[in-house]
Formats: C-alpha cells, sequence, structure tokens
C-alpha cells in the first residue's frame, strides 16, 4: 500500500473514530471552522481536522471547551493544526535525511568495492 493510500485510510479511518467516539471533537471543531470567514481556511482546517490522533483530538476537544469565546478556539485550531504540520515537515525531513544517508552510503560501499576490485586486476596483472 502506497503512503498516500495509507495516509487516506489512516484519515478515514479517524474520522470515523471521531464520529464513533461521540464526535465531540467534530461537532465542537466544525463549529468553530464554519465560523471563520475565509474558506480557504476552513477547507485547509477540517482537512487537517481528519488526519488528528484520538489523542490528539481529546486534547484538541478540552482545550476547545475551556475556551471562552470563538477567537480563543480559532487560535487554539490554528495551533494545533500549526504544530501537526510542523512534526510532519520534520518527520519529511528525517526520511528524506535518513535516505540520502543510505543512498551516500551505498554509493561509498560501490566506490570501495569498484576501488578494490582496481587494485586486484592491476596486482594480478603486475604479479604476471
Amino acid at each position: 500500500m502506497s503512503q498516500e493510500a495509507a495516509l487516506r485510510a489512516s484519515q478515514a479511518a479517524n474520522t470515523a473514530a471521531a464520529i464513533q467516539a461521540g464526535g465531540e471533537v467534530a461537532s465542537l471543531a466544525v463549529t468553530t471552522i464554519t465560523g471563520i470567514g475565509d474558506t480557504n481556511l476552513q477547507r485547509k482546517f477540517s482537512q487537517n481536522l481528519a488526519t488528528l490522533s484520538l489523542e490528539q483530538q481529546d486534547a484538541l476537544n478540552r482545550a476547545l471547551m475551556e475556551a471562552n469565546n470563538e477567537t480563543e478556539r480559532i487560535k487554539i485550531i490554528r495551533d494545533v493544526l500549526t504544530n501537526l504540520q510542523t512534526k510532519r515537515i520534520d518527520l519529511l525531513v528525517a526520511s528524506v535525511s535518513e535516505k540520502e544517508r543510505k543512498a551516500r552510503t551505498n554509493t561509498y560501499i560501490a566506490a570501495g568495492a569498484f576501488i578494490l576490485v582496481g587494485i586486484g586486476i592491476i596486482a594480478y596483472i603486475v604479479k604476471k
């Protein structure tokens, strides 16, 4: 299964779990998101809300319940989703760095093997 398919499946599972758990997080967050006038921001928040784990949804729900007004709720949602995006970027950077390190290591191993074979051939020719 590709990473994109896995992400979609995870999003669907998280959304279903939120609905199954009573939908409190979804309803409070969606109510807050719907109140935002910027449709692009609404879309971004809605898409990212579906990617939250149950623990993250619970934490978001508690924070939203403690907020005194819509402005605070929007700020909380923005902060949570910004942190989520930052974590995703960090994971991607780490993944790319690991892949680059492995590729570099493989290149060094191949170059070393090539040099050893070259030295072996030269030594064989000189001994002859």
